[in-house]
């Protein structure tokens, strides 16, 4: 038997539950398997647009995430 703490889980705003989320708002087909995620498009992640992008789709019940592309330019 496990023993609780008093200490309160926090699991507000976690990688888990973000993902339980987004897992329950995936659109699925007739036999319950999940359709797959297309690409819509690229936003520029200056002063958080791409969180803003996401979000707002999230609050109208489109599921989106963002996936982030790192290009490091070097100058001589």
């Amino acid at each position: 038997m496990e023993h609780k703490t008093d200490q309160p889980e926090l699991t507000w705003g976690s990688s888990a539950e973000e993902g339980a989320k987004l897992e329950a708002m995936w659109p699925t087909d007739e036999t319950g398997a999940r359709d797959k995620a297309v690409f819509l498009t690229y936003v520029p992640d200056f002063n958080n647009e791409a969180d803003f992008a996401v979000n707002m789709l999230i609050a109208y019940g489109i599921p989106a995430l963002k996936r982030i592309i790192m290009k490091v330019l070097w100058a001589n």
